[in-house]
């Protein structure tokens, strides 16, 4: 038995090996890696013919699980929630999830249906505030630069490092960049070293900050906390969404232009309308266009947050905090949406979740991206040394 990894290369092969010598046609080739006797994948690839005069189907057609899920499988637990006796550990490369479809009713007694991974990094630590500033003060991997914004620029000539003679700071308008020393082609020449932020030109040590990989507030990313609620329908008038906004509009660059000058007006906007607009009330709409400017960085910025608050995937429909939510819903959806929050609750039966206290809510890429030194991760050793106070408990 074997897996398709790769399927339709198509190659130049001899029609029949009867054919006049030279005549060939394009056939499909799959790239496969065979199962051993007890399963697993071995290391070996390989091409196999896809003309269907030389393969024979056998046995259901199934996606490969990694062997971590194959393991989960065999507790013969399905649709509900389950700890392992021991811990599955996750190989380089192998999937953590799959796609789902996820069914949203419409109008007309319709639905609307979405096949896409739900991944979440969360934590219960308390002192995720602090981890962000680095209490184990560790000066090991990568290194990040910060330009000042009074910055000059100079070009390199040979050895000689020329300042432009360029005035009115002309790297104002890039204040808030932060960039990959290694991607800087850093210099040594003059006792200082050089950083390259163009095809041309050059910063001197002296115009920028030298920024450790985790000092993470330092690298922008901020923790923001969510009021406890007791009212799911009232989240966006939160003081965490004003302090969010408020980021926004500071980092958006309003200094660049007059489309980032508008941006930051729109966000300000937002905190004013929340403060004075007493419903509280932005729409679906309003809040993605809001979001939606990675030319600007909007997203980069956004996926730097962590935020604790309350998670919908504790309690079910018949917490409290929905009470209100469901008051004026749809009547003909809210038998589907309740369902779809009962089955979707999962905290209350896995610790250290099943208090139900706010969590904290990290991107899974760019937060686990800050965090680790190669592409094998951060470790253990790594973690216990950015975060000394912490338990083994803690880290595992």
């Amino acid at each position: 038995m074997f897996l398709f990894l790769e399927e339709a290369k198509f190659l130049n092969k001899p029609v029949s090996p009867k054919a006049r010598p030279g005549t060939t046609e394009r056939q499909p080739f799959g790239l496969a890696q065979a199962f051993d006797k007890n399963g697993k994948l071995t290391e070996e690839k390989f091409w196999v013919t896809l003309l269907p005069g030389y393969m024979t189907e056998e046995g259901e057609q199934y996606a490969h699980l990694p062997f971590w899920m194959q393991k989960a499988v065999e507790q013969g637990i399905f649709d509900a929630v389950t700890k392992p006796a021991t811990a599955l550990k996750i190989s380089a490369g192998d999937a953590i999830g799959f796609l789902g479809e996820d069914i949203a009713p419409m109008g007309r007694a319709k639905t609307s249906r979405s096949t896409y991974a739900h991944i979440e990094v969360l934590s219960a630590d308390s002192r995720m505030p602090a981890f962000l500033d680095n209490p184990g003060k560790v000066t090991a991997g990568r290194k990040y630069i910060r330009v000042h914004p009074t910055a000059e620029l100079y070009t390199l000539s040979g050895d000689t490092f020329s300042n432009t003679g360029n005035t009115g700071n002309p790297v104002e308008k890039d204040r808030h960049i932060i960039l990959p020393v290694d991607k800087c082609n850093p210099k040594k020449s003059g006792g200082k070293t050089w950083y390259q932020v163009g095809q041309s030109y050059w910063l001197s040590q002296d115009d920028v900050d030298l920024i450790e990989q985790y000092n993470l507030k330092e690298l922008g990313f901020t923790a923001l906390v969510e009021e406890t609620t007791s009212d799911m329908s009232a989240s966006l008038q939160e003081g965490w969404m004003k302090s969010g906004f408020g980021r926004l509009a500071e980092q958006v660059r309003p200094e660049r232009g007059i489309r980032e000058q508008q941006m930051s007006s729109f966000y300000k906007g937002m905190i004013d309308k929340m403060d004075t607009d007493k419903d509280g009330q932005l729409s679906e709409r309003e809040l993605f266009a809001a979001l939606q400017h990675p030319e600007m960085g909007v997203r980069d910025i956004v996926a730097r947050m962590i935020v604790k608050h309350q998670s919908e995937w504790f309690g079910g429909s018949s917490h409290q905090k929905w009470t209100a939510f469901f008051q004026n819903y749809d009547a003909l959806r809210i038998n589907f949406a309740k369902k779809w929050l009962d089955d979707m609750e999962w905290m209350s039966q896995v610790e250290p979740f099943a208090s139900g206290k706010a969590v904290w809510h990290m991107h899974p890429v760019v937060f686990l991206d800050a965090l680790a030194i190669d592409s094998d991760g951060v470790t253990y050793e790594q973690l216990k040394q950015i975060f000394p106070q912490a338990s083994d408990a803690d880290i595992t």
